[in-house]
């Protein structure tokens, strides 16, 4: 939501994300289902990720996925994805949902790139 409403923003990396907030309800409340989880994603639709993400250009995004993700599938992923508009890339991991080193380095190149930022590993990196 953030990027889709403060101009300011030149990048982001939106990192194993899913385009409704009622996914992520389902995962993290359990007794939250049928017609009431039904009602909490019509409650939350205005303000779900893929309403926002589409108002987020100019700033530049970079998706984060992971194959191997215990809560999002591929085609939530790509759905966040493909509701964004341009400039916008898409990187996919042999990782699960907490991604791993190498989208860490990915993220960090990438960032400053897009920042124009001198880039430093931190003391004891790889």
């Amino acid at each position: 939501m953030f990027v889709g409403v403060e101009r300011r923003v030149k990048a982001a990396v939106l990192m194993a994300g899913t385009a409704r907030f009622a996914d992520i309800a389902a995962l993290n409340l359990p007794d939250l289902r049928d017609e009431r989880l039904e009602r909490y994603r019509r409650t939350l639709a205005e303000i779900d990720p893929a309403v926002w993400i589409g108002r987020a250009a100019p700033a530049a995004l970079l998706f984060q996925s992971a194959l191997r993700d215990e809560f999002f599938t591929e085609e939530r992923s790509r759905e966040l994805f493909e509701q964004a508009n341009d400039p916008k890339s898409l990187k996919w991991y042999d990782a699960g949902h907490y991604l791993d080193e190498a989208a860490r380095r990915d993220r960090i190149a990438w960032l400053s790139e897009m920042l124009s930022l001198e880039r430093r590993e931190p003391a004891g990196s790889r």
